[in-house]
């Protein structure tokens, strides 16, 4: 049986990808989710495979690519009336996000996600960030940036 599952306490790295992708009952009570856009199994295997920000990545284009394929927008004389669009849009930017690491990893236990150093409030707001290339290989650093 294909099960959808989620816990607004996030206790799972697939609670964290349904919650990022909206993926929830409206009510984000634990349990079954009633209609979900992804399975348990998908998203687990996402995460088994490339990792959490890679997977929410993934998970996200490939949910903007599913529904960029239907209608746009649907109405109805009842007055109901229901535009996709902008949901594409967030999905394609939260993709961009995770791989750029503005998204924190929450499967890191070291301090560090996606290449970036954690710092708290009282510490020094830079950081280096290193570059890859296309491959994942390092290439080097590309410096610092403020953060604020």
């Amino acid at each position: 049986m294909s099960t959808a599952t989620f816990d607004p306490a996030l206790t799972s790295l697939t609670d964290h990808i349904r919650f990022a992708l909206g993926d929830m009952d409206s009510t984000a009570v634990s349990g079954d989710v009633a209609s979900p856009l992804l399975l348990d199994a998908t998203i687990e295997a996402k995460i088994t495979a490339f990792g959490y920000l890679e997977a929410l990545a993934q998970c996200a284009e490939a949910l903007a690519s599913q529904f960029a394929r239907q209608p746009d927008e649907y109405n109805e004389s009842t007055g109901i009336r229901l535009r996709w669009s902008s949901r594409v849009a967030t999905w394609q930017k939260l993709a961009i996000d995770a791989r750029a690491g503005i998204i924190a990893d929450p499967s890191a236990t070291t301090g560090q996600a996606a290449g970036i150093l954690s710092t708290t409030l009282d510490q020094a707001r830079t950081f280096t960030r290193s570059k890859y290339t296309t491959d994942g290989t390092l290439t080097g650093d590309v410096g610092s940036m403020e953060v604020w």
